[in-house]
């Protein structure tokens, strides 16, 4: 196989893996966010009325920003893999990249969101005066989402523009012409 079919015969694998572990980096990802993430809590008293802290509606907010940082360095970590593997196939890096870390970024947050629900209603209905009952974690800010995909393509930007190329362009010794004396 030569041309353009040899070249993509030669990453089609490659590329599968590649989506493959960021697939499985998104499930880390999300038990991260999951396990790490602060969550409000419903207070309910003894008129079994339940009611958010003011402290509280400020963490509603903190699952975002746990999201945001838990995904970013997954994402930093994606793009420098990403480098590692295609560099030596010019553009293919970035769609590969991009395309990659987006997926890790959705399968962390479904991941994230699946575990870490834990019935907020039911878990009103059913509790005692005095209970705390914790919020679903829930991404409502799904600008969120953009951080994967642009903590892995700075990696890949600034390696591209910093590092010399690997393979030069071979020098080709051009004859000189002899000048001749007289």
């Amino acid at each position: 196989m030569t041309g353009i079919d040899g070249f993509w015969e030669r990453i089609r694998w490659r590329t599968l893996v590649y989506l493959l572990v960021t697939a499985l980096a998104g499930v880390l990802a999300g038990i991260i966010w999951m396990a790490f993430s602060p969550r409000a809590a419903y207070h309910v008293d003894d008129s079994l009325r339940a009611r958010l802290a003011e402290r509280d509606h400020a963490e509603i907010v903190a699952g975002d920003a746990s999201y945001t940082v838990v995904i970013l360095f997954f994402g930093i970590a994606a793009g420098l893999l990403a480098w590692h593997w295609f560099q030596r196939r010019g553009w293919v890096v970035v769609p590969v990249v991009l395309i990659g870390s987006t997926f890790m970024g959705l399968v962390a947050w479904q991941m994230g969101e699946f575990l870490g629900g834990t019935g907020v209603m039911e878990g009103i209905a059913t509790a005692a005066p005095g209970e705390l009952v914790p919020l679903d974690l829930e991404l409502r800010s799904l600008s969120a989402l953009a951080a994967g995909p642009f903590g892995a393509i700075t990696p890949v930007m600034l390696l591209a523009a910093f590092l010399p190329e690997r393979e030069a362009v071979p020098q080709v010794d051009v004859p000189r012409r002899r000048e001749t004396a007289g």
